[in-house]
């Protein structure tokens, strides 16, 4: 089988049988014979896939010296622009990594925020509760030196009742 028998239009199926056909292989990779070409929208739109084309070439056309040369110098194209857009990757994923280390410094720092915020807020809380507590501990003890200061004096004054001497206040 040649290799010119297996090729055929993507769109309307014609097969490549003799060199009189033309066919064109697209830069979506689509192949089309000339008379489906002319659905492309002038070059612009593939009719199989609907993608937008760079560039197609006539399958057959390279084979002098000239179009091979045509053929080289694409591909060298091809290379340096793809290498170009392999740099400008490699800088783009630079630039993530930094952005996403400092967005892990960010959390990091704000995790540690609030987790001091939340000790400050216990010890708060257990500060209160301290404070509280010691509040209502004066307040008991005074409450029960008054009682204590008057039991005191009702005792003595009871007791100087009994003996016939008065205690002045």
């Amino acid at each position: 089988m040649s290799a010119q028998q297996w090729i055929h239009c993507n769109l309307c199926n014609a097969q490549m049988v003799n060199k009189d056909t033309k066919f064109y292989h697209l830069s979506c990779l689509d192949v089309l014979c000339r008379t489906c070409m002319g659905k492309t929208n002038r070059g612009t739109t593939c009719p199989v896939c609907n993608n937008s084309l760079r560039h197609f070439t006539e399958l057959g056309q390279f084979n002098g010296r000239e179009g091979k040369d045509a053929q080289r110098k694409r591909l060298i194209e091809s290379i340096m622009k793809t290498r170009e857009s392999l740099k400008r990757l490699d800088e783009l994923e630079s630039e993530i990594k930094n952005q996403v280390m400092q967005t892990q410094r960010k959390y990091e720092n704000l995790r540690n925020s609030v987790k001091m915020s939340q000790a400050k807020s216990a010890n708060s809380s257990t500060f209160n509760y301290m404070a509280n507590m010691a509040r209502m501990s004066q307040a008991i003890l005074a409450n029960n030196s008054f009682n204590l200061a008057t039991i005191t004096k009702m005792s003595q004054a009871s007791s100087s009742n009994d003996s016939g001497i008065s205690m002045k206040q």
